[in-house]
């Protein structure tokens, strides 16, 4: 293949390790590992050429290869073989002490989130929902999920804790709701696109995704700290979620959603006029088929 359609390839697919020749058409092995660079800077990157010289190895060197090999009858092959495994197993391993370290990064801010949280909320004001939710989407890793926003609600709330509630819910959406598999007419799973709604319900707004339920047995639990399904998971969003709404003299409860994931309703939410919302937009539900609770 080419430098470009391998460059291509990247984009599109995960990939453990790159094996580039140096005189290929169009860019040389030296600036395709320049390009590779750019975008993926830890990614193992071996030149295996028959055509190398000292200068050439200086610079991928320089330009940050991980091994540099010149082709030299069939014993170069096994070396190449082995030198991939290297490579690739110390990449995983990097990545998965990376990941690590990052859990645990999370789940100190959660701790600390969580300790500050459960205190009363400060002085609420009026909150756009609909602007929130936009909002704190783009906050999060969305891996290709759609947000839907079905609600004009305007509720007192504080903020920066509001805010907190949907980036949490939309984090366990994509983490929870991203392994769903649909049905097909001849029983076969087939893979769906994952939709996250926010919309309004029976005394407030609701964030519900189309992708795994939680189980009945499980709906008591889920907002217990640490407690996760997810190996991505800290235990600690849908606790922080239960606190914040406690502050606020909210109730959160997770029901039954006819889209077949999970739905998270808030409810006793004060409207911006001063009201208890007490019913659903009539429109969304039309659109979703019931997905309010009337």
């Amino acid at each position: 293949t080419t430098p470009e359609a391998g460059l291509e390839r990247l984009e599109e697919t995960a990939v453990d390790c790159v094996v580039s020749d140096y005189e290929m058409p169009g860019l040389d092995g030296l600036a395709f590992l320049q390009a590779v660079r750019e975008n993926y800077p830890n990614l193992p990157f071996i030149l295996f050429t028959g055509r190398g010289s000292e200068e050439i190895a200086s610079t991928a060197i320089d330009r940050g290869v991980t091994f540099y090999l010149r082709k030299s009858g069939t014993e170069s092959y096994e070396l190449l073989a082995n030198r991939i495994r290297n490579a690739v197993g110390r990449y995983n391993t990097e990545q998965e002490l990376q990941r690590r370290s990052r859990a645990i990064e999370t789940s100190i801010d959660d701790i600390v989130t969580l300790a500050t949280e459960g205190e009363r909320a400060s002085e609420p004001e009026p909150v756009d929902v609909a602007e929130a939710a936009d909002a704190c989407w783009r906050n999060v890793v969305t891996d290709g999920a759609t947000l839907r926003v079905e609600t004009d609600l305007t509720v007192r709330a504080d903020p920066g804790r509001l805010h907190q509630v949907f980036e949490n819910l939309f984090r366990n959406a994509v983490e929870h709701g991203s392994e769903r598999s649909a049905v097909t007419a001849d029983g076969e799973p087939e893979r769906g696109d994952l939709t996250v709604t926010v919309g309004s319900c029976e005394g407030g707004f609701y964030v519900a995704d189309n992708g795994t339920d939680v189980l009945r047995e499980d709906r008591g639990r889920v907002f217990e700290t640490g407690y996760s399904t997810s190996e991505a998971g800290t235990g600690y969003g849908l606790s922080i979620v239960r606190e914040i709404a406690n502050a606020h003299g909210w109730e959160v409860r997770v029901v039954d959603s006819d889209r077949g994931g999970a739905r998270f309703e808030i409810a006793g939410v004060e409207t911006a006029a001063g009201a208890r919302r007490g019913h659903c937009l009539r429109a969304a539900a039309a659109r979703w088929n019931g997905f309010c609770t009337p």
